[in-house]
């Protein structure tokens, strides 16, 4: 098993432990609302099925889909820092 993450590029890594984490906190809010999967993808107007492929761990977002899940859920995933 070491063998095999040790032949993993540590970036690749890192992007699937925020992926990861992103969906968990995803899943975390939607439980939070007391909702389920299919009452959040209704709510997102979008299929169950893209709902699992956010939660999976694996998906790559877009933006204008982050910034709607925050709105739905009404959590911050963002965090944009002003630059001076």
């Amino acid at each position: 098993m070491d063998d095999l993450l040790d032949e993993i590029d540590p970036k690749e890594l890192e992007r699937t432990r925020k992926r990861m984490q992103l969906a968990a906190r995803i899943a975390d809010s939607i439980s939070a609302k007391g909702w389920d999967r299919e009452q959040f993808a209704e709510k997102m107007k979008v299929t169950p099925s893209v709902v699992s492929r956010w939660l999976s761990g694996t998906h790559h977002f877009e933006s204008d889909a982050l910034f709607d899940i925050e709105v739905v859920l009404g959590i911050g995933i963002i965090q944009l820092e002003t630059i001076q």
